[in-house]
């Protein structure tokens, strides 16, 4: 699946009494044909009606039926390169503007050496990428992880990685503390949003099934 998506870094949402606050939203490419995710560029104020996911974090996602060389794996700091490709890549297909992928690898280098983003890659070399933000929120104990971007390449869709790699990262993010992972998909987005709801997710507040809207604004200094 994926999602239109603007050149602003971040992507995807949930909670637990009351949703969060939402990031920029991403695309994400995998199981599906559908999109997650940014529009186009904007202009300075935007407000979009995206649909944002949300679970609180449980067990999801296996390997059946996935090529074991394309089970899915951690990345580090040293994988930067691999990740960067696939984010510039993604941004390709989609003919959305990109840094290229020189400076979204040195960007890399940096981030995913600390503990605020992690990555996941699929394949050697790697044919999918998943990129998760991570921060505090006031109503968790723990943090909240972000899910910026879900890749999977043309040629290895519907082969069950994009759900392989939700399990992993499900996993992850129970190990180091994370307490719910959100996600911003787009209203028009079917494939993508069946993806995540067959995995839990949710795009409405559980107790009033209010829907959440998403908004964002650039800030001249991102331009």
């Amino acid at each position: 699946m994926h999602a239109k998506r603007s050149s602003l870094t971040p992507r995807h949402g949930l909670h637990g009494h009351r949703l969060p606050r939402f990031e920029p939203r991403r695309r994400v490419l995998g199981d599906g044909a559908g999109s997650i995710g940014h529009g186009g560029r904007e202009s300075l104020v935007s407000s979009i009606p995206t649909t944002p996911a949300w679970v609180p974090i449980r067990r999801v996602g296996n390997l059946i039926g996935v090529d074991p060389s394309n089970h899915p794996r951690l990345a580090d700091a040293t994988d930067a390169v691999e990740v960067g490709r696939l984010l510039h890549d993604f941004n390709t297909e989609f003919e959305t503007p990109s840094p290229g992928a020189t400076v979204l690898s040195e960007r890399l280098t940096g981030l995913l050496a600390g503990d605020a983003m992690f990555a996941i890659l699929a394949g050697n070399p790697a044919i999918a990428v998943a990129l998760v933000s991570v921060r505090p929120n006031v109503w968790y104990p723990g943090r909240v992880g972000l899910l910026d971007e879900l890749y999977v390449e043309p040629s290895h869709r519907n082969e069950g990685i994009g759900s392989a790699m939700l399990g992993l990262l499900h996993r992850h993010a129970e190990a180091v503390g994370i307490d719910a992972i959100e996600i911003n998909v787009d209203e028009g987005d079917v494939d993508a949003q069946r993806l995540y709801e067959r995995h839990g997710y949710q795009s409405s507040e559980p107790d009033t099934n209010e829907r959440a809207y998403y908004y964002f604004q650039e800030l001249p200094s991102s331009s």
